[in-house]
């Protein structure tokens, strides 16, 4: 009996893991400290406005957000962003000139962060776009795919790498259309969402209906929209009503979005002339809302960093322990990471945080290789105690 107990408890500790690892998905988003520029020719003047414009691609990558750009501090580091390039080359695509440039990392972050800039790490939730759209009023509605919206998603994808985020697009195959319908996108029922993401494992989705603005709205606000009887109305955690934009003119786009990250419904309203602005505008907002949650913030942090110390488990090689150390070495919420203690595969790495444990927590949620630790129940042990899977 007690063998039968203890395998059955492995048996759902191993159940949970999974669960946990297909529920948390996100990528190590490469090439933030990179830019491609295309340029006119290899002459001084050209080069060094490359640098520049490339500088400030960087910056927003890894700040987050397109505010890092009006501060002065960052302005007049661009007049000078010969400095922060590692190396660069040069490349002839389709006739084409362009200048790529690869910065220096501890330059860019140190820039960021003497600034008072929070500084987003590799690790970053990867995003699943669900879209529908009402081509002109009183047609019929319909999914936007990527074969059928082609240029809308090329856009998005351009801007999501020009932000630093990763994309994860719907493949609308049977179980996509079993599990989703226009109606349910249209309707933004969070609920239905989440469940019909599950499949894709990401942390974050984001969700628009798309439509053509009328002075007198047939279409009603996102929260007065009819539930069915199968159907709960979303809550939407510290988030302000949407309001219709009273400067929204006759036949302009408007786009009404939602987005779900971590079980937080957020939502918001936003209004384009052009369709093509569309994609642009609607990856913007994600990539506004992602960086406010996992940017480190290290304003005032110099003078009194954080501890934690964190316990992981499974480490049963000298190889493991390296790697732990080196994994977590390089989390940007980590200023210093050390072993303080070993007991048989545990190891206990004292840390100290440009952010606060919060910070640390999310970055660590961010990855697959280090899951929490859990119980047969599949419930947390403890606030800090790991489990090392790669």
């Amino acid at each position: 009996m007690p063998n039968r107990q203890i395998c059955f408890r492995f048996l759902c500790t191993v159940l949970a893991l999974i669960t946990i690892s297909v529920s948390a998905h996100a990528a190590v988003v490469e090439g933030l400290y990179s830019a491609r520029i295309a340029v006119d020719s290899q002459s001084q003047k050209n080069q060094n406005q490359g640098f520049r414009e490339g500088l400030g691609q960087v910056l927003v990558k890894v700040r987050g957000n397109t505010d890092v750009l009006k501060a002065r501090p960052i302005r007049q580091a661009m007049n000078r962003a010969t400095q922060f390039v590692k190396s660069f080359s040069y490349d002839l695509v389709n006739a084409e000139l362009y200048l790529s440039i690869d910065y220096d990392q501890s330059k860019i972050v140190d820039l960021l962060r003497d600034a008072d800039f929070p500084v987003w790490g590799q690790r970053r939730p990867e995003t699943l776009v669900w879209l529908a759209i009402e081509p002109e009023p009183l047609q019929k509605r319909r999914i936007m795919s990527q074969d059928s919206e082609s240029k809308i998603h090329q856009s998005m994808t351009h801007t999501a790498d020009q932000r630093g985020i990763d994309l994860v697009y719907p493949i609308w195959d049977l179980t996509d259309l079993q599990s989703l319908s226009v109606y349910d996108v249209w309707g933004a029922f969070g609920q239905t969402l989440s469940d019909a993401s599950y499949r894709y494992g990401v942390t974050s989705i984001l969700s628009a209906r798309i439509y053509q603005y009328q002075a007198v709205p047939k279409v009603p606000q996102l929260q007065e929209l009819p539930i069915s009887d199968t159907q709960e109305p979303i809550e939407l955690n510290n988030q302000q009503p949407v309001q219709v934009d009273a400067s929204f003119r006759e036949g302009q786009w408007v786009v009404d979005w939602l987005s779900i990250e971590n079980g937080d419904f957020t939502s918001g309203q936003f209004g384009v002339e052009q369709f093509s602005d569309i994609g642009p505008d609607l990856i913007n907002v994600v990539a506004d809302l992602l960086a406010n949650k996992y940017a480190i913030d290290t304003k005032g942090t110099e003078q009194a960093l954080q501890s934690v110390d964190v316990t992981i488990t499974n480490l049963s090689s000298l190889e493991k322990y390296v790697a732990v150390s080196n994994f977590l070495s390089s989390l940007s919420v980590v200023n210093t990471a050390s072993l303080v203690k070993q007991q048989g595969s545990a190891g206990t790495f004292s840390l100290t945080l440009f952010g606060d444990p919060q910070d640390l927590f999310n970055a660590l949620s961010l990855d697959k290789k280090i899951q929490r630790t859990v119980d047969e129940f599949g419930q947390a042990i403890g606030d800090s105690e790991f489990i090392w899977l790669n």
